[in-house]
């Protein structure tokens, strides 16, 4: 019975108050049309952002990964690059330059080589105590001038127990404009090579001995005599050759080519004594031979033959030349 007068009261307010219902009515048309065009706008809008974003999201991925692959060849690289430098005979000690920081690195070959118990975590002040005091001392100032001048440097190292030597080169790597990259300091055993050229000197000292001595001898000797080389030129005379030819000096007589032999005891071919030209092969036992000696025509023995362990017809070769009586 209620819901029956409630439906004929409705009833009869529409009827009398049509205007309000129609108002009403379009006011929720009005909202509803509004909110859909909001909901239009807002997809439009996003899908007109995506669109114009989407490139520059494309151009960004595609350029963050060509940096971060560019950035992993890099870090290939540098590893390749340490690994090639641990194979290097030398051992260093490297200062790398990079945002204002000095960082110290040592290799591992230079830790082997002057036993450094902390390794490559060695510092340059552990490196310096493992050599003699002025070693230690000069490549101290040199690496200074290198850290300030970037001037480079090479000296000899003798290490603390002084049986071992070493040889340091000191060299920066820089850019182009000059901005320090890296200061190293090559170290290589040098104690084999300072042996043998230790050993050099004293054989060359002694057999510089040798050849005064020999030297001496055949200018003690009351004859001539002279050596050729290879080609029969003049290549050594004593004194005695120098006074039978007037030269000054033995020096004199070898530079001048002077020849003891003259006229007929000579070559017309090779301007060389004809015994040792007619019998290179075998050499001569004591030809005799008209030569002037100090103004005199003398009859003289002369005998060429080729050096024993000379290399045969090639190597040096001595001639005697005795008075005939």
């Amino acid at each position: 019975m209620r819901g029956a007068i409630q439906a004929a009261v409705g009833g009869m307010g529409t009827v009398l108050f049509p205007a309000a219902a129609l108002g009403a009515t379009a006011l929720n048309g009005g909202r509803a049309w509004g909110e859909v065009t909001g909901i239009w706008l807002l997809v439009a809008g996003a899908l007109l952002a995506f669109l114009m974003l989407t490139p520059a999201f494309l151009w960004l991925n595609q350029r963050t990964g060509k940096i971060l692959r560019r950035k992993q060849s890099l870090e290939e690289e540098v590893r390749r690059l340490e690994e090639m430098l641990t194979l290097a005979p030398d051992g260093y000690y490297c200062w790398h330059y990079s945002r204002g920081m000095v960082t110290g690195v040592c290799s591992r070959r230079l830790a082997v080589l002057l036993g450094l118990v902390k390794g490559t975590g060695s510092t340059f002040d552990d490196v310096l105590a493992q050599l003699d005091e002025s070693s230690a001392l000069i490549l101290r100032k040199m690496t200074e001038q290198l850290y300030s001048r970037g001037t480079p440097f090479e000296l000899e190292l003798t290490a603390e127990e002084a049986t071992r030597h070493g040889l340091a080169f000191g060299l920066r790597a820089a850019t182009e404009d000059g901005t320090p990259l890296a200061d190293i300091i090559w170290i290589r055993d040098a104690t084999e090579t300072t042996r043998l050229m230790a050993r050099s000197v004293q054989e060359a000292t002694q057999m510089r001995r040798d050849r005064d001595r020999l030297g001496a001898l055949l200018d003690g000797l009351p004859v001539p005599v002279w050596l050729r080389d290879d080609g029969l030129a003049l290549a050594f005379c004593n004194r005695a050759y120098a006074a039978a030819v007037d030269a000054a000096s033995p020096e004199i007589a070898v530079a001048q080519g002077l020849e003891l032999a003259q006229g007929s005891a000579v070559c017309a071919r090779c301007g060389r004594l004809r015994p040792w030209c007619g019998r290179r092969a075998r050499g001569t036992d004591g030809e005799l031979s008209h030569l002037v000696i100090r103004g005199t025509r003398r009859l003289m023995a002369v005998t060429e033959g080729p050096i024993d362990g000379g290399g045969g017809l090639a190597g040096l070769c001595t001639v005697w030349a005795l008075p005939w009586t």
